[in-house]
């Protein structure tokens, strides 16, 4: 192999080939939703956004969400109210 490591591999401290390597978690997701029910009734509302948190809780992904159903807004970890394009109301956790 001659005295360099080709890319993307190292040479430990005695020579021998050594790996570099890199670790990916594919369940960082970010996922948005604007007003993901706000055109449903309330039974087809509460089935859409228990599958969301679903998916939030069993993937580990973050949810930027975007309501003005402030049921909907106390399942969220954290709560910022804005108007108007500015924050009016401190970042909050829900209960």
């Amino acid at each position: 192999m001659g005295g360099n490591a080709q890319e993307g591999q190292t040479r430990n401290g005695d020579g021998r080939p050594g790996v570099q390597g890199r670790s990916h978690d594919l369940r960082r997701l970010l996922l948005f939703a604007d007003e993901p029910t706000g055109n449903l009734d309330g039974t087809n509302g509460a089935l859409v956004a228990d599958l969301l948190f679903d998916l939030v809780r069993d993937s580990g992904a973050a949810l930027v969400m975007v309501t003005h159903d402030d049921r909907l807004a106390a399942r969220a970890d954290r709560i910022v109210t804005m108007r108007d394009g500015q924050v009016v109301a401190p970042v909050q956790a829900s209960a």
